[in-house]
């Protein structure tokens, strides 16, 4: 896969994490963790193929989605639930198998990245 077929798939990841200008869009403004993993591994593979600020950006970008999902909708129990309506801040604690398997993703591809073990990057 070339670089910019990865950037457009990131992007278009990323973009589906912002909020929705119309809050009344078929999902209700919901963020679920299947859709939040995936693109925080692609701005952490994108970025291996950038150097200096924009592999800064794009690796920031990644831990920054990572701890949001960690803090948002992981559970007591380590799982993952499954999404939140960010206009009600509801979260939906269903804990289906696919969100921690994508998780377990990020917080590998964090370890490989960084070698610090723990629940993914660290709050900086």
């Amino acid at each position: 896969m070339s670089v910019s077929h990865l950037f457009t798939l990131v992007a278009l990841a990323v973009t589906a994490l912002l909020p929705r200008a119309n809050a009344e869009t078929a999902d209700h403004g919901a963020r679920a963790a299947e859709v939040n993993a995936p693109a925080a591994l692609g701005c952490f593979r994108l970025a291996r193929f950038l150097k200096g600020e924009e592999a800064e950006y794009w690796n920031k970008l990644g831990e920054k989605i990572t701890i949001w999902t960690v803090k948002t909708l992981q559970g007591s129990n380590d799982l993952f639930g499954d999404a939140i309506v960010v206009t009600t801040g509801e979260v939906n604690h269903g804990q289906l198998t696919y969100n921690s398997g994508v998780m377990l993703r990020v917080f590998l591809a964090c370890h490989a990245r960084t070698g610090q073990q723990g629940q993914g990057p660290p709050d900086g």
